[in-house]
């Protein structure tokens, strides 16, 4: 990103992306969370119906909480797969989210290619002023508005 805008900016930028990260990981483990949450207690309930959806909640915090102790080994061995396919449905949305990461990526490397073509061309041309470094722009927009490779010296 820091690639991306002006060298002046660079400072500006580098604050969003950080503030735009860990208020995304946030928001994540807050939804992630409380999906695992919802589906176990309800996976978990329908395995002991007698059970009420707050001591579910107790049972589904650990192995080493008083609630899932407290459990027979017949009761455990309902409720421990449970808890597993809560936690392997709940994969779906990382899968999901991952995804929209990658796609949401792919205009930074378009970006990020361009932007690379031109100072490949920069180096390869004979640069000395202001007019040969704006002509080996436009060559270098020219080729990619076309898809034509710049032609290297």
């Amino acid at each position: 990103m820091q690639s991306l805008v002006p060298v002046h900016e660079i400072v500006n930028a580098v604050g969003a992306m950080t503030i735009s990260q860990d208020l995304g990981m946030v928001l994540f483990l807050a939804i992630s969370g409380n999906l695992f949450h919802n589906v176990a207690v309800d996976k978990v309930g329908k395995s002991l119906p007698d059970v009420s959806p707050m001591e579910i909640g107790n049972l589904i915090a650990g192995s080493s909480s008083k609630a899932f102790q407290a459990l027979s080994d017949e009761e455990k061995a309902l409720v421990i797969p449970e808890i597993a396919s809560a936690m392997t449905s709940i994969w779906a949305f990382f899968l999901a989210a991952a995804a929209l990461s990658v796609v949401c990526s792919v205009p930074l490397l378009v970006s990020r290619l361009h932007d690379l073509a031109f100072f490949r061309c920069m180096m390869f041309a004979d640069v000395h002023d202001r007019k040969s470094i704006s002509a080996a722009r436009r060559k270098v927009q020219w080729s990619l508005q076309r898809e034509i490779e710049c032609d290297w010296k």
